[in-house]
């Protein structure tokens, strides 16, 4: 159509810091000579990179700081992905899970200059859950030879090493197991 050939683009380099202002004049003519000009003031400014540095994984509860590395930038709105908002240059967040659920958050950084301009980034934080060791055991003193029973309540683990206190060590998974205290001295040995 017409009014696509007086369109057209022009890509103005990035101010260093401060805007830059250009007077763009447009001069239109006739195949007669006759023509006719219109200036404008047109003003760029500079932009904005939003960037950040942080740990993108850790156990609940994950206290996590956020490098700022925006350039650029006067102000800063961070969302850690969890409802909680910031303001600060560089901010720290503490990510909570539950026992048993690993949990993804989206942290977002939206940076902006006095002049309007923005940019924005996100990153991917990864909250592991943290168990919850439960043991409880039957007795807490008793005669040679002292079997005990222990109760293993743990809530969120994988893998579990039990430490009777004397060197003796055991990786069984088992809610309820028995460990035989042996004490070959003439006096009383009590184990923690």
């Amino acid at each position: 159509s017409a009014n696509d050939e007086l369109v057209h683009t022009h890509t103005y380099p990035t101010p260093s810091g401060t805007p830059d202002v250009y007077n763009i004049t447009l001069t239109a003519s006739t195949i007669f000579g006759c023509s006719d000009q219109v200036t404008s003031v047109f003003t760029v400014y500079p932009g904005v990179t939003a960037n950040f540095a942080t740990d993108t994984m850790g156990c609940s509860p994950f206290n996590n700081a956020f490098m700022n590395q925006s350039v650029g930038a006067t102000s800063f709105e961070w969302s850690f992905g969890d409802g909680a908002l910031s303001s600060e240059t560089n901010p720290s967040h503490q990510y909570l899970t539950n026992n048993t659920d690993d949990v993804t958050f989206e942290v977002q950084l939206i940076a902006s200059n006095i002049y309007g301009c923005t940019d924005s980034i996100s990153r991917t934080i990864y909250v592991n859950h943290t168990p919850l060791a439960v043991a409880q055991i039957d007795t807490t003193a008793g005669c040679y030879p002292l079997d005990v029973t222990f109760f293993n309540g743990s809530i969120g683990a994988d893998n579990y090493v039990w430490n009777y206190g004397n060197g003796q060590t055991s990786n069984t998974a088992e809610a309820y197991h028995n460990y035989i205290y042996y004490n070959a001295a003439p006096i009383g040995v009590t184990y923690d």
